[in-house]
């Protein structure tokens, strides 16, 4: 049982590291750690619970893999630059204002992400964070600050999520290309944290 209980506790403490407290909600992650505990004591792997947890919608309390996105309030920006920090080691929150100012990533690179988000909504009920509920807006698109320009969901490719579809099908389609084998660094990036955890010290630093 302690197989699952130590990896719970580091990937829960790598999915809350920038996470903001609600201002009157304390966030409990006890309920997720257990899951995740019990998922890996399973056998299920890192892909499976990737998939679960961006996709996961209902009351945390019920249903822990909605903790992830429950916990960020459904917020868009947020949610897309730790999804990417998380799960792909690759920090595009420098380009949620302009250009990157040292690697090649253009604004849009970031706010194609977040379009993936933004049907996203979330319940915060006060001081229980077990009841906050993961539910999905009937419409939205989401657009980039000052240029009001229209972005389709994206995710590092010329492949792009027509507009007008789901909150469940974008977060779908986003999870299936990030556990996906075309996509070249979600097996990297946790290769790298397993290493890093097991040795003190990843293949590439900072994990």
């Amino acid at each position: 049982e302690e197989f699952g209980v130590n990896w719970a506790d580091y990937f829960s403490d790598v999915i809350s590291y920038r996470t903001p407290q609600p201002e009157l909600t304390f966030l409990n992650y006890r309920p997720f750690k257990k899951w995740l505990a019990e998922e890996f004591n399973k056998g299920t792997g890192w892909d499976e619970v990737t998939y679960k947890i961006i996709t996961a919608s209902g009351t945390v309390g019920e249903n822990p893999a909605a903790t992830y996105v429950g916990f960020h309030q459904g917020d868009k920006s947020r949610l897309a630059s730790e999804t990417t920090r998380v799960f792909l080691s690759t920090q595009i929150q420098c380009a949620e204002c302009h250009d990157h100012k040292f690697i090649d990533m253009p604004q849009e690179t970031f706010h194609h992400v977040a379009a993936f988000f933004v049907r996203v909504q979330t319940k915060l009920p006060w001081n229980d964070s077990n009841q906050i509920v993961v539910s999905s807006k009937a419409a939205g698109e989401h657009k980039m600050p000052e240029k009001n320009k229209e972005m389709q969901p994206a995710a590092f490719s010329s492949k792009m999520l027509d507009p007008g579809q789901s909150d469940v099908v974008r977060r779908t389609e986003l999870a299936r290309w990030v556990v996906g084998a075309e996509n070249p660094w979600f097996a990297k990036a946790y290769t790298n944290r397993v290493w890093a955890r097991l040795m003190g010290r990843g293949f590439c630093e900072p994990v």
